[in-house]
């Protein structure tokens, strides 16, 4: 447990313990944690947008106030060095989950019909916390996700190597409804989203309300897994992300915004120039619903991807909205999107449009100048121009 005004710096290897029993607060320990504590010893986090209780991470500073989620409750903390952070991984995982596998116990863990997954802690987290600073280090083989800022402000992550190649829900690096994160020269290889971009799921996303703003991404290196995912748990809001001089290969989906159409919230003010990237997808998921849909569909507007190289293969680019399922119901389109001095650069890359509106491609090619293969559903795209 990390306090205001701390710095720890590595130089060796922390190695953590295997055993969920070690990140639990014992009956003992609990006058010295300021954060709320279930009977079981675990402490209020969040987790797949969802505000539960969860075990303790390998390395936690701040606490979450349910009264106030926008008072910091730790301050100016940095961690440093030139050594390894390694967490239990798979095994403590897959022990923690077991242990709250039985559905009746905590059913709120439950509402994707797999028990316990929720619990899990993090390897690094950071829980209403101001000016934190990640530099330097090697973080590996986390329970879950790697590096998790829960209603933060100012982050800066630099240098460092994420591994969590092989782990279940192994994200990278993790901002959720925070604001002014920045992260640079940094390689990951990653069992899920190398980053992933959130801001709570509905209907507990649209009831915190609390959106991710002003995140700075440049020079990263992101060999593997899923990619940079934004959302799908997007309920409080996702408002400017620029990223610069990233790569982003041999990942599954490249650069991917998303959202189930019952979560709300939205996604604008996307910026990307200079970056190598397997696709780009802005769309509608299927998947993940939890809970009481939003009054309002998703909104995913002003999104700007220029002087970038896109290397995957097939549908490459895909821009799709959120469609009526019935008369009565409403529909939002992906709108206001620029693309400029683009390549495809595999002959086979195809873009897809379905349900969007005010889209601009200004100098977007294949691999030898061609024109790439567009395939526009017509009855639900307007205002597209090729210029």
């Amino acid at each position: 447990e990390l306090k205001s005004d701390m710095t720890l710096q590595i130089d060796g290897t922390l190695k953590g313990s295997e055993d969920p029993t070690d990140y639990i607060f014992l009956k003992a320990q609990k006058s010295s944690y300021s954060g709320k504590i279930n009977k079981d010893g675990l402490i209020l986090s969040r987790y797949e947008g969802w505000e539960l209780y969860c075990y303790r991470s390998l390395i936690n500073a701040g606490y979450l106030d349910p009264d106030n989620r926008k008072r910091m409750t730790c301050e100016n903390i940095r961690i440093c060095g030139t050594g390894r952070i390694i967490g239990g991984g798979m095994k403590l995982g897959t022990a923690m989950k077991s242990i709250y596998a039985d559905k009746g116990k905590y059913p709120e863990y439950v509402s994707d019909g797999i028990g316990g997954r929720r619990v899990r802690g993090r390897l690094l987290s950071f829980i209403q916390c101001r000016n934190v600073h990640i530099t330097g280090i090697n973080v590996e083989n986390p329970p879950c996700w790697t590096i998790h800022m829960i209603y933060c402000d100012t982050v800066t992550t630099n240098g460092i190597t994420i591994q969590s190649r092989g782990i279940d829900n192994g994200d990278g690096w993790d901002p959720d409804s925070s604001k002014n994160m920045m992260i640079f020269d940094t390689k990951f290889d990653t069992g899920d989203d190398c980053i992933a971009i959130k801001s709570g799921k509905n209907p507990d996303g649209n009831r915190v309300n609390i959106p991710t703003e002003n995140i700075r991404i440049f020079d990263l290196k992101m060999l593997g897994g899923n990619g940079m995912a934004i959302g799908s748990e997007e309920s409080g809001g996702v408002d400017g992300v620029y990223l610069r001089d990233c790569v982003i290969q041999n990942t599954r989906y490249g650069l991917e915004l998303k959202a189930q159409r019952a979560r709300g919230g939205y996604i604008r003010n996307i910026k990307m120039q200079d970056c190598r990237i397997d696709k780009f997808l802005a769309h509608s998921v299927p998947y993940n619903a939890d809970g009481d849909a939003a009054p309002d569909l998703p909104v995913f507007e002003d999104i700007e991807i220029r002087n970038c190289t896109i290397t995957g293969s097939e549908k490459v680019v895909e821009l799709e909205g959120f469609l009526k399922q019935s008369f009565e119901d409403r529909q939002n389109y992906v709108k206001n999107v620029l693309m400029e001095n683009v390549v495809i650069d595999d002959e086979s890359g195809e873009i897809h449009l379905k349900a969007c509106d005010k889209i601009t491609f200004r100098n977007v090619y294949g691999k030898n100048g061609s024109k790439p293969y567009c395939f526009i559903e017509h009855n639900t795209v307007s205002n597209i121009t090729f210029i």
